[in-house]
């Protein structure tokens, strides 16, 4: 996470989901955009970076938090700050899901703080037709797109978006990036492909950051970057 530059900057949020990274992905492959936003030094003066390579990823076993560590329990969790006992996602089918009750960060956004530009780019369409989909109840997000399973319009479609945020003006995306963990399963865990597509998202992830930097407002902004994994 990236801490404020100054309390008077404009502020934006980029959370980027990388689907099935885990540590031993940024130990073993070639990750240096990542480590460069886990040191801060990617943004110049003022930015400071932090890393855990430890976290729960499916609540507290023997608990009623616990749940398993599958895509639709794990993203529902990270979007809402919930367990499935609270958001009901037990599994990729997405039933039983109270997102209504639990809506994802972005929609809390857009009632506390509607001028705020929200955005939800997706290469894993379920967590578009599920969790940012219209529930009637909270506020919809101001942006959505899913690109069926196709990083490379979902890296497109958010440098677009990052370009395009006017000046002065608050927002905040969550970004969802498929591929590593299809290569897990395709592959397996620490093969050659696996880690060849940990390298690949990095470079993704660069070509974020260099849109941030290519802002020309960028020294008066303050950017809150966060790579975060389902499992």
């Amino acid at each position: 996470m990236l801490l404020p530059l100054a309390v008077t900057a404009q502020t934006y949020s980029l959370v980027v989901g990388v689907d099935g990274l885990g540590p031993y992905g940024i130990d073993a492959a070639a990750t240096p955009f990542i480590d460069s936003l886990a040191d801060g030094s990617w943004g110049g003066p003022g930015y400071r970076g932090a890393i855990t390579l430890q976290a729960y990823a499916g609540g507290i076993v023997g608990t009623p938090t616990q749940q398993v560590t599958l895509s639709g329990p794990g993203w529902s969790s990270i979007l809402t700050g919930v367990w499935n006992d609270q958001h009901g996602v037990t599994d990729n089918t997405f039933a039983g899901s109270r997102y209504a009750q639990w809506p994802s960060y972005l929609k809390r956004l857009e009632a506390q703080a509607p001028a705020v530009q929200t955005a939800g780019i997706v290469s894993w369409n379920p967590l578009d037709t599920y969790v940012f989909a219209a529930d009637g109840v909270n506020p919809a997000i101001d942006y959505r797109l899913a690109t069926n399973e196709n990083d490379a319009a979902t890296t497109s479609a958010t440098v677009a978006w990052i370009a395009g945020r006017a000046r002065g003006s608050s927002a905040a995306a969550f970004i969802h990036l498929d591929d590593v963990d299809i290569a897990g399963h395709n592959s397996g865990l620490y093969s050659a492909a696996y880690l060849g597509q940990v390298a690949d998202v990095d470079s993704q992830i660069g070509s974020m950051l260099q849109a941030i930097r290519s802002r020309a407002s960028f020294a008066e902004e303050n950017w809150q970057v966060v790579v975060v994994s389902d499992h």
